[in-house]
């Protein structure tokens, strides 16, 4: 097995686990989420995107929930969708001194 491959197949094993990693209380939440966003785009059928504020722990562990501010839910199909988030801008210093 070459170099590309073993690193292919550490990130797909690191994936997985990331996955099933998820603690019950978020995984439970992240699935609350979903079902309300299939229920929107069934009640919004001639709509296939969306701009929502963000729930907490959405995309944990890759951000920290005061980071993500908004999340834009695209509907490729019926029953498939993809959930991408709006970070928050973060300041530079200069604009923080007043």
């Amino acid at each position: 097995m070459g170099k590309k491959s073993r690193l292919k197949a550490k990130l797909k094993k690191q994936a997985t686990l990331q996955i099933f990693a998820a603690p019950p209380k978020i995984a439970a939440a992240v699935d609350r989420i979903c079902a309300e966003d299939r229920d929107w785009f069934a009640l919004n059928p001639g709509v296939d995107s969306r701009v929502r504020p963000a729930a907490p722990d959405e995309f944990w562990p890759m951000f920290d929930s005061r980071d993500v501010e908004y999340v834009l839910v695209h509907q490729v199909t019926p029953g498939q969708r993809l959930r991408g988030p709006v970070l928050r801008r973060q300041r530079s210093k200069a604009e923080n001194v007043q």
